[in-house]
C-alpha cells in the first residue's frame, strides 16, 4: 500500500476547503451544530503554558469548539479576554462558508460577529485596538483584507487593489505582511506568483519583496525586533525559518524547519521562545536544535497545525484535527 506523506494529505484537504468557500449559504449556528461536517475536522484547543528564561511548560489542553466541524485560525484579542476565530458553515449539499466568531475566556461563551453571504476568515484584531480585520473571499472569487468594526455594522476594504491574500499579519498600524497572488496584466489567476509583500494602509498599495513558491502560512514578528519570521526554501531547496529584516528587507536564517512540519504553524512567545507543531508535538528552538516541549499523543486525535500565544504570554491555542491521519 502506497504510503501518502504528511503534508500531501494536509495540502490536498486544505486546497479542497480553499474551494469550498467560495461557495456562499446563510445557515444558522445551531443548525450548523447538528450536522456532521464531512470536509475539514478541526477544533481548537487551549492550554495553560508557563515559560521561564529556559524552559516552557504547558498543562492540560481543553476543545473550546467540540462539535464537528471547521473550527480554525483562533487570535486572542488585544487585551485578552476573548479569541476570535472562524467557523465553517455547512450546508446539506456540502457547500461551506465561513463566519468569524469570539470564544469569550471569562465564561465560555462565544457569539457570531460576521453574518454575510460571503466567507471571512483570517480574523486579527486591529492594531488600534478597536475592531478586527479578516480575508473575505468575495462572490468573484476575489480576496481582500477588509475591516470589521465590532461595535456596529460598518466594514470597509483595506487594501482596495489588492485582491489576491492568502495570509496576512500585522506589522504595525499602517504596515500589513501578507502572502498573496499579484496580477499580472492579461495573466489568469491561476497563474499569478504568490509574493510576501508588504501593505501600506495610509496609501492604500502594496510592495512585493520576494516570490514565494511555497507558501509559508505563519507570518510572526519577533518580540523585541524588527524581523518578520517566515518559512522559506533557502538556496540549497532546503525549508528553513527565515528572518526579514523590515528596514533593509534581507532575509536571515534562522533555523531548519522539523521535518515534515510544513504546513504547521509557528508562533512567538513574550520571552522570546519559537515554538513548532509536528504531528501531535509541541516543540521548541534551542541553541542546539529543537527541543520537546509536549506530547498531546494521548489526547489529540489529529495533528496540530495552527498556534496563537495569549498577550500575558500565559496560554496557547492550538488548531487540531478531530481525526486520525495517516502519517
Amino acid at each position: 500500500m502506497t504510503r501518502i506523506p504528511k503534508i500531501s494529505i494536509l495540502l490536498l484537504l486544505a486546497a479542497f476547503v480553499v474551494t469550498a468557500l467560495a461557495c456562499s449559504k446563510t445557515e444558522d449556528k445551531e443548525e450548523y451544530e447538528e450536522k456532521p461536517a464531512r470536509e475539514y475536522l478541526t477544533d481548537i484547543w487551549l492550554v495553560d503554558m508557563v515559560t521561564s528564561a529556559d524552559s516552557v511548560s504547558l498543562g492540560e489542553p481543553s476543545n473550546i469548539t467540540p462539535r464537528r466541524g471547521y473550527d480554525n485560525q483562533p487570535k486572542y484579542l488585544l487585551d485578552g479576554s476573548g479569541l476570535l476565530f472562524s467557523v465553517g458553515i455547512v450546508a446539506e449539499d456540502l457547500e461551506m462558508r465561513t463566519d468569524i466568531f469570539l470564544h469569550d475566556l471569562a465564561n465560555g461563551e462565544q457569539r457570531k460577529m460576521t453574518d454575510t453571504e460571503e466567507s471571512e476568515y483570517s480574523p486579527i484584531p486591529m492594531p488600534a485596538g478597536r475592531g478586527f480585520s479578516v480575508v473575505r473571499l468575495e462572490a468573484d472569487g476575489t480576496s481582500r483584507l477588509w475591516f470589521v468594526d465590532d461595535q456596529s455594522d460598518n466594514t470597509e476594504v483595506i487594501l482596495p487593489d489588492t485582491v489576491a491574500v492568502n495570509y496576512y499579519n500585522w506589522i504595525d498600524a499602517n504596515r500589513i505582511a501578507l502572502l498573496g497572488g499579484v496580477p499580472v496584466s492579461g495573466d489568469e489567476k491561476e497563474s499569478w506568483p504568490v509574493m510576501l509583500q508588504i501593505g501600506y494602509v495610509n496609501y492604500g498599495e502594496t510592495r512585493p519583496v520576494v516570490e514565494m513558491p511555497k507558501l509559508s502560512r505563519a507570518l510572526q514578528l519577533k518580540p523585541g525586533s524588527n524581523s518578520l519570521t517566515v518559512i522559506r526554501e533557502n538556496e540549497a531547496g532546503e525549508t528553513e525559518l527565515s528572518l526579514l529584516d523590515l528596514d533593509s528587507l534581507e532575509f536571515s536564517s534562522l533555523a531548519k524547519t522539523l521535518e515534515g512540519s510544513h504546513f504547521a504553524d509557528f508562533i512567538w512567545t513574550e520571552d522570546p521562545f519559537l515554538l513548532m507543531a509536528d504531528d501531535r508535538t509541541i516543540y521548541r528552538l534551542t541553541n542546539d536544535g529543537w527541543l520537546m516541549v509536549r506530547d498531546f499523543s494521548d489526547v489529540f486525535p489529529g495533528p496540530i497545525t495552527r498556534l496563537a500565544v495569549s498577550p500575558d504570554n500565559k496560554q496557547l491555542a492550538m488548531v487540531v484535527w478531530e481525526v486520525p491521519l495517516e502519517l
